[in-house]
């Protein structure tokens, strides 16, 4: 395989080519955020919809069969400012596709009808959302760590669907022209001929459009422990988000001893974490407790997440298993042992990326964004193996005061709340 990026002011192009690949897939994403606010957030919840709901000559059903019938697929994905689509399809048929996906994005209809259906659906999209306790939760803690006008920061759902009813063809023409005006990022891995086809089509569109450099408003928070409670009454367990913003982006020299200290903690997805094998192993309070770093992108902050969830009854002894764990790691830091461990989990992650071209393109693409060079990739891959026991040790202590930790639950919390806030005094 051959790895290639062609960065230009519109645009960047990654490229993994492979001779004599069956399949194409291309990932593009550009990045559309100025200043949150709640109509924006509307217009971003219904913007995919209406994408795909219409283009050229073709109807929706019409361009959603079209792309069927080639066994492809169109996806888009509006998250935190950013819209991303990703194109998947057999070398054969992907000229087809691309035909179809510049269609879309350059020529989309956004007709009355569809408008109505599309705010319809969205609507009762978000109000499905109220029951999403997970999502609540991590809505909740973001809220805590960043302002009104960050992407991270999530306006109410009411606030939300009464904006979404008044959005108009105006408000969706306005973030369109932002999509294809902003620099495009651009991944690709497949053939030759598949690369070089998305490319003239990516310079052919950005030709054609006056270029503007996006100007995102990021308002990180200072660590203010707090406790955020929201009831719903449908759920059974108590869904849990628990973490602090984090003051560094992931260029900081800390950045890399900090994601060993926090894949220690609680390694997302996995059962080697401490978390795991304490709170879920040996105590059976929970089914699943992990903890990553988030929200790291180009020049933001991020912060810690703790996700866990457990039954009303256990809610107490749950959370205080959870900062025992905290505490113990930043009192006494880790050992050599476990740092050895991680180091070969993390570089077996790399190595298994190699098995699959669509996690090969993912990852090239998370790098890409950020405007990374294959000297730099490879560079910073290479540190994950020189990260050392003082360094994390160190970090644990500079970032992870169990006192500065907020909570945020999300389930039926409306009985617990004396007894949560009374435990959340103690911490």
């Amino acid at each position: 395989m051959k790895y290639h990026i062609e960065p230009k002011t519109e645009y960047s192009i990654a490229s993994i080519t492979e001779e004599k690949s069956n399949v194409v897939q291309a990932v593009i994403t550009a990045d559309i955020h100025t200043e949150n606010t709640v109509k924006m957030q509307a217009t971003q919840a219904i913007f995919a919809d209406a994408l795909l709901s219409g283009s050229g000559t073709l109807s929706r059903d019409e361009f959603l069969e079209a792309v069927n019938l080639l066994g492809a697929s169109i996806d888009i994905e509006l998250a935190a400012g950013r819209c991303t689509f990703t194109l998947r399809s057999t070398s054969k048929t992907f000229p087809k596709l691309l035909s179809l996906f510049e269609m879309m994005i350059t020529q989309p209809t956004f007709s009355a009808a569809e408008l109505k259906r599309v705010k319809a659906t969205a609507i009762n999209q978000l109000h499905q959302a109220k029951e999403d306790s997970k999502g609540v939760a991590n809505e909740q803690l973001q809220n805590i760590f960043y302002g009104a006008g960050d992407r991270k920061f999530s306006y109410a759902i009411e606030e939300t669907i009464t904006e979404v009813s008044k959005l108009t063809k105006g408000d969706l023409k306005k973030l369109h022209i932002d999509t294809l005006s902003r620099k495009w990022y651009v991944t690709i891995g497949g053939e030759k001929a598949a690369v070089t086809k998305l490319s003239t089509l990516v310079k052919r569109i950005k030709q054609n459009v006056e270029f503007s450099k996006s100007t995102a408003i990021h308002q990180p928070l200072p660590p203010k422990p707090a406790l955020a409670l929201e009831h719903i009454p449908s759920k059974q367990n108590i869904d849990l988000s628990i973490g602090l913003p984090q003051p560094i982006t992931n260029q900081h020299p800390d950045f890399l001893p900090l994601t060993f200290a926090v894949a220690i903690l609680g390694k997302w997805g996995g059962f080697t974490g401490r978390l795991m094998s304490t709170v879920r192993e040996k105590e059976g309070l929970t089914y699943g407790i992990y903890a990553r770093l988030e929200g790291f992108v180009n020049d933001e902050q991020g912060h810690l997440r703790i996700v866990t969830f457990f039954p009303p009854e256990k809610i107490i002894q749950g959370l205080t298993a959870t900062f025992r764990e905290i505490t113990t790691l930043y009192k006494k830091g880790v050992t050599a042992a476990e740092v050895e461990k991680f180091k070969t989990i993390l570089n077996t992650q790399q190595t298994l990326l190699q098995d699959s071209l669509s996690r090969q393109i993912n990852d090239l693409h998370g790098y890409h964004f950020q405007d990374y060079s294959l000297q730099e990739i490879a560079e910073q891959k290479a540190q994950l193996s020189k990260v050392i026991l003082s360094d994390i040790n160190r970090v644990i202590t500079t970032y992870l005061n169990p006192e500065l930790f907020s909570v945020s639950a999300a389930g039926p919390v409306n009985s617990l709340q004396k007894e949560l806030k009374k435990w959340h005094q103690g911490v």
